[in-house]
């Protein structure tokens, strides 16, 4: 998550080279995904085996998604190939 926060300050203060929109965008999307107490997405849901849905685990896709893309899939070490 740090990584992910730092690596977007980092597009923020580029300046010419990236469209703080586009950062601004990422943020919102990202803050709508933070993690409950529990370690729950709270914008991702999915449907369990009893037919209820449930929050998903988080990290969930789209955080996984950002961070691939910023960061790359290996950075820290904990995630998967996909």
């Amino acid at each position: 998550m740090g990584a992910v926060c730092d690596r977007l300050d980092e597009l923020d203060h580029l300046g010419d080279g990236c469209d703080r929109g586009l950062v601004a965008a990422l943020r919102f999307v990202l803050v709508c995904h933070q993690p409950t107490s529990r370690r729950r997405c709270r914008a991702c849901r999915h449907q369990s085996a009893r037919r209820l849905w449930r929050s998903r685990r988080w990290p969930c896709p789209v955080w996984l998604q950002v961070h691939y893309e910023l960061i790359g899939p290996f950075a820290g070490g904990r995630h998967r190939q996909q």
